[in-house]
């Protein structure tokens, strides 16, 4: 799971996605990554989370395309990866399973969310 913040934007929507994706049964395990678009050296505020983080910090360049391609690079050995931006957030139980469900089909190579 790879969440995007640009550090210029409020910190509350990170801190609700990811209080969710800590609390929220996901329906399938994961590791947790934030890459922090940055615009200034003020330490990232992260909520106390029961889980660790992977926090990788880059130069607010090409949006959180930009910061989900940095992702993908720093973790060549995922098999797997959900991008998402920081004012996400879980709408159910369980909410990860439908998307590793339908990556196990050969002939799809990406999945999404939508509203």
């Amino acid at each position: 799971m790879v969440v995007s913040y640009y550090d210029a934007r409020s910190i509350a929507p990170l801190h609700r996605l990811l209080e969710q994706l800590d609390t929220i049964e996901a329906g399938f395990p994961f590791d947790l990554v934030l890459v922090v678009n940055r615009t200034h050296d003020d330490p990232i505020d992260l909520p106390p989370l029961s889980r660790s983080i992977t926090l990788l910090e880059r130069p607010n360049e090409g949006y959180n395309i930009g910061a989900w391609d940095h992702a993908w690079r720093e973790l060549p050995n995922s098999e797997l990866l959900l991008f998402l931006q920081d004012d996400a957030f879980v709408v159910r139980q369980g909410w990860l399973r439908p998307f590793v469900l339908a990556l196990t089909n050969p002939k799809v190579g990406l999945v999404g969310e939508c509203l």
